[in-house]
């Protein structure tokens, strides 16, 4: 990044994205999470029972800001070298709104072609200073959701960019198929946590305080907006992720997944207006965990409503208790993820 457009991007909360550096795809990792989903919990069902990916996932790997107001290939080709000449300030500002959009359309936001990001986040950087007041980690996770949701229920392929802060959770947390750290002594400096996979020469300490800011929202059971799209944060379905034994958790609500198709003249502001009066009221939304001795209820809970084997429709002359053989391997995989 150049230096000159630093302050802007610092000002917006994304600095710390851009420090994730590149990160290699493992589709087939990627893949057999997405078969695990499920959206009526956006949780993944494995073997030891629920997990997902939360804010406290996104803050400590990304560094995002998850608190604030919910937001509702060309431009590196054009704008990732900042011409070295002396430029005005309005230039600057314009190199880094593109180096931003750049950014946010290869990590958290890119679209189902893999290398666009629509057009509605352009002017939410029209002032830097308040771009930096949006719950951006928020909205990654809100993306996140939906595009599991595209992916597990409605069959679209799978494209790497929207999935690059899944697999950065998956190695931290399941530790499926990670590769090794380039220096696994090293002590993380002002970068984020999913930086660590990355090479780096430069002397790490601890994790930037962005990460840990608001850490009361970490367990917040609430509405994650991002334009058009609504997701329910549910931290109550994880809560050994959170150093508790899990409970049997509540319902979780149904949303209308509706998208962009046909809406273009929509005011998502008032389309979403529940969603996003409960979002301004996130601080009363904080899951207070109970404390039972153990997760054996829920794990007896939870094997009675699972989906146990992945498998297609069976052909018509095998038995009803068929196992296709590609099921057998992706449960084979669920069992190492104790």
């Amino acid at each position: 990044m150049d230096p000159r457009i630093e302050p802007y991007v610092r000002a917006s909360g994304l600095y710390y994205l851009t420090e994730m550096g590149y990160t290699r795809s493992d589709h087939r990792l990627l893949q057999a999470l997405t078969e695990r989903w499920r959206p009526e919990t956006n949780t993944f069902h494995l073997r030891q029972g629920e997990m997902t990916i939360t804010l406290q996932d996104v803050a400590i790997l990304t560094g995002l800001p998850i608190d604030g107001k919910p937001v509702l290939s060309w431009l590196k080709e054009t704008f990732s070298i900042v011409p070295d000449v002396e430029l005005d300030d309005d230039i600057l500002q314009q190199y880094a709104r593109a180096y931003i959009l750049f950014v946010l359309g290869s990590t958290i936001f890119a679209d189902g072609t893999g290398n666009k990001i629509h057009a509605c986040y352009l002017h939410l950087f029209r002032d830097f200073e308040d771009a930096g007041r949006y719950s951006w980690g928020a909205a990654a996770l809100a993306h996140l959701y939906r595009a599991l949701y595209r992916g597990s229920v409605l069959g679209e392929r799978i494209v790497t960019k929207d999935f690059v802060p899944m697999q950065l959770w998956s190695w931290e947390r399941l530790h499926v198929g990670r590769p090794s750290l380039h220096d696994p002594d090293f002590i993380l400096g002002d970068r984020p946590l999913g930086a660590r996979w990355q090479p780096y020469s430069g002397t790490y300490e601890t994790l930037p305080p962005a990460c840990m800011d608001h850490m009361e929202l970490w367990t917040a059971r609430v509405p994650l907006i991002c334009f058009d799209i609504v997701e329910m944060h549910v931290p109550d379905r994880v809560a050994r992720q959170f150093g508790w034994h899990q409970d049997i958790p509540s319902d979780v609500e149904a949303i209308d997944r509706v998208n962009r198709r046909g809406r273009q003249d929509v005011n998502w502001i008032v389309f979403h207006e529940s969603y996003i009066e409960r979002w301004d009221q996130r601080l009363d939304h904080i899951h207070q965990f109970p404390d039972p001795r153990s997760s054996r209820i829920y794990m007896e809970w939870y094997w009675e409503r699972t989906v146990r084997h992945i498998t297609p429709p069976p052909p018509p002359q095998y038995h009803p208790g068929y196992v296709a053989p590609n099921s057998v391997r992706i449960l084979n995989a669920c069992y190492i993820f104790r």
